[in-house]
């Protein structure tokens, strides 16, 4: 149905509802899915080298653990491991979307809204909003 589905996954509560949503669908629909991960970087300054804020071993071993859940479904996933900057991490999901040629893409959300969203930004949002396909959005109600 979609071909591929770009699904991005951090370590946030709300990943692991959207891997569980993407692997119902996949098993339905027999798509292959890439599962992204991006290692995010901090920027002390304007101008200033990146720093690694998250551990390459952690990225590592969530972006396995994820994989596994996807093999012990029976759907066919593989994995990247990308860097970027927080406020970039939308962009790289964009990317890896297009290069795959994916026909959906899944990410979770917190759900904190467009005010907090546009001060702080939102990986959801900026996909939302730079999406050539459709986008599914699996957002985080476990606070209500």
């Amino acid at each position: 149905m979609y071909n591929t589905i770009v699904v991005g996954i951090d370590e946030e509560g709300h990943s692991a509802d959207v891997v569980t949503a993407v692997i119902e669908l996949a098993k339905l629909t027999r798509d292959n899915v890439v599962v992204v991960h991006v290692q995010t970087l901090g920027a002390p300054s304007p101008g200033a080298a990146p720093y690694v804020v998250e551990d390459s071993g952690q990225a590592q071993a969530l972006l396995d653990k994820t994989l596994s859940l996807f093999a012990d479904a029976g759907v066919s996933a593989s994995g990247q491991l990308q860097r970027s900057t927080v406020d970039k991490v939308g962009d790289v999901i964009l990317e890896v979307a297009k290069a795959q040629d994916a026909g959906l893409i899944a990410v979770g959300s917190r759900g904190h809204g467009d005010v907090y969203g546009a001060l702080f930004g939102s990986t959801a949002h900026r996909v939302i909003h730079g999406a050539v396909v459709p986008v599914l959005v699996h957002r985080d109600t476990r606070d209500e």
